[in-house]
Formats: C-alpha cells, sequence, structure tokens
C-alpha cells in the first residue's frame, strides 16, 4: 500500500540492485525525497557534510569505528552497501539533481545547498514535464 506523503519511497528500492536500476533521474528523486526528510523548505545544508564519513569511538575499545552513512541517505539499505549506495548519490546521482536544477547552492559559490522550488514540485510529484510536447 502506498503512502499518501510526498516524501514516501518505494520500499522496492531496498539493495544497490535497485538503485541502480533506476533511470538517473529517479535515483536523483529517490536522493531529493531523503534530503527533503531531513530539510525544511529553505534550509540549507553543505554537500561535504551530507555525504561524510564519521568516527566515532567503539564502546568496548579505543578504536574508532567509521559509520559510511551517518545522514541516514541509505537508510534500509544492507549494511555492506551503505558505502556503495553513498558513493553513488554523492557522484552521480548528486550531479543529476544539481544540473537539473533540484538543488542549487545558496548562495552561490558558498558550498551550501538548498532544495529548489522545482526540486518541491518533484519531491511532491507535480512533474510534469513527461506530458509536454
Amino acid at each position: 500500500m502506498k503512502s499518501s506523503s510526498p516524501y514516501y519511497i518505494d520500499p522496492v528500492v531496498h539493495n544497490l540492485v535497485r538503485l541502480r536500476e533506476l533511470s538517473l533521474h529517479d535515483q536523483g528523486v529517490f536522493l531529493l525525497k531523503r534530503l527533503a526528510l531531513s530539510f525544511r523548505v529553505g534550509e540549507t545544508f553543505s554537500k561535504d557534510d551530507l555525504f561524510e564519513t564519521r568516527a566515532r569511538a567503539g564502546k568496548k575499545t579505543r578504536s574508532k569505528v567509521y559509520w559510511p552513512d551517518p545522514n541516514g541517505l541509505a537508510a534500509g539499505f544492507p549494511w555492506y552497501e551503505l558505502l556503495f549506495v553513498r558513493n553513488d548519490l554523492c557522484h552521480r546521482v548528486w550531479a543529476e539533481i544539481v544540473h537539473a536544477g533540484y538543488v542549487a547552492e545558496a548562495p552561490p559559490g558558498s558550498g551550501w545547498y538548498r532544495i529548489t522550488e522545482e526540486g518541491r514540485v518533484v519531491i511532491n510529484g507535480r512533474d510534469d514535464r513527461a506530458f509536454l510536447f
């Protein structure tokens, strides 16, 4: 059963194979929806912070444990695919949503991004470009 939430993410996309089967545009929509769960309208975020691998101290040892997806962009994927999913989202898919104008630097040249109005339209499912002649 599909959710009526505009941020609904199809549960069929639960592993790297399924993600890579999607078109690049659909992968971009997947990433946009994940971003929309974390950032409100107009809120800015750093691409570097989104995709960094963070280190945390282990509980029983003093060694650091590296978590490949600290922001949950690949939540629901198997742990052994997290790094691969994050890398796909960080490079090809990120370039796609920037090129499509779904995210933009705010202000330009700052390294901080926001989801654009066009990106919000796509997230909310009102992208009618497929019907334009």
